[in-house]
């Protein structure tokens, strides 16, 4: 590095511009994914059937292929969102964190209409920005509930277990779907297979090493 009295400020915003050159670049691969699954989804899915319906097996071999990089809690969470009109619309104004768009998509899931309304003025007053944490989104539509955990925090975070081995495809797609919302509002969740599953392999690395 050179001497910091050296540096001058063109260099500076030199490297500013390469760095905000490189995060748009970033943000706009990001925002492409979501506009790609839903196209996917979109042309895929008929939602007048169920998703274990033959009518959407096509969309179920989408699913399990992109699984191959993409784990299925992630893909969860993306398609929920992409399914949600609201965020879709107005993509280019909204973070793109995965998880700061889960909480969101749960906050938008209501018959409340006036939430629809609320969640658009956020956006033209700038209280929602592409800079907004999940955290920050919550306080605004629900300020009595961040308030009263200011004042009184959880003692601990709550947490949901479950084991998926006893359970079918099928099943655990809709377990999947349920927990990925329970996640977006701050619940832990322990899958007890991958557990027992990481501890065995465990278990057999320290064999192999005594060996």
């Amino acid at each position: 590095m050179n001497d910091t009295n050296e540096v001058t400020t063109q260099e500076t915003m030199t490297h500013v511009r390469n760095t905000k050159r490189v995060f748009k670049n970033v943000r706009k691969s990001d925002t492409t994914l979501f506009v790609t699954i839903r196209e996917a989804y979109d042309a895929l899915f008929d939602d007048e059937y169920p998703a274990s319906h033959k009518q959407n097996l096509q969309w179920r071999r989408y699913r399990l292929e992109v699984e191959e990089f993409c784990d299925k809690s992630s893909l969860n969470k993306i398609v929920s969102i992409c399914q949600n009109d609201l965020i879709m619309k107005n993509i280019d104004r909204l973070p793109v964190a995965w998880s700061t768009l889960s909480t969101l998509d749960v906050l938008l899931k209501t018959d409340d209409e006036t939430v629809a309304e609320t969640f658009v003025e956020f956006l033209d007053s700038a209280e929602i920005t592409v800079s907004s944490t999940a955290k920050s989104i919550v306080a605004l539509f629900r300020p009595e509930v961040e308030k009263a955990e200011e004042v009184d925090p959880p003692s601990q975070e709550p947490k949901i277990t479950y084991d998926s081995s006893i359970y079918t495809d099928e099943q655990l797609d809709q377990i999947e779907e349920a927990l990925s919302t329970l996640e977006a509002l701050g619940f832990v969740i322990e899958d007890v297979a991958e557990v027992s599953e990481g501890e065995a392999d465990a278990s057999t690395d320290d064999l192999a090493e005594a060996a």
